[in-house]
């Protein structure tokens, strides 16, 4: 059996939740998301969470100025957000609904008319 495996690049800017010095600054964070059509929408998922947290490690914190807890603020900000630009691009119902599951937030997909 041939596997069909896509990949899609997303990348989001986000704004850091840093004090005043560093409000204005915006880091650009770019993740490739495998997407395995063999695999369930539920690994499919998995996958897509372990792929933007990991792109999204660089708002790991790196000095007194970007405390622990607003990175960790940042780093789930930017995984939900990556995650969801992935759904939006690949256009999968089943997808929308596992993440509407695991975070109550819903995704709006394109209606293709004929």
């Amino acid at each position: 059996m041939t596997k069909i495996l896509n990949s899609l690049l997303i990348a989001a800017s986000l704004f850091t939740f840093a004090p005043a010095t560093f409000a204005d600054s915006e880091v650009q964070i770019t993740a490739e998301f495998p997407h395995d059509t063999t695999l369930s929408a539920e690994a499919n998922y998995q996958v897509m969470l372990d792929t933007a947290e990991t792109a999204c490690d660089a708002l790991k914190p790196t000095s007194a100025y970007f405390p622990v807890h607003y990175s960790r603020e940042a780093r789930n900000e930017c995984q939900i957000d990556l995650v969801e630009q992935g759904i939006e691009a690949f256009q999968r119902e089943d997808l929308a609904e596992v993440h509407y599951a695991v975070t109550g937030q819903q995704i709006q997909l394109a209606q293709l008319t004929q």
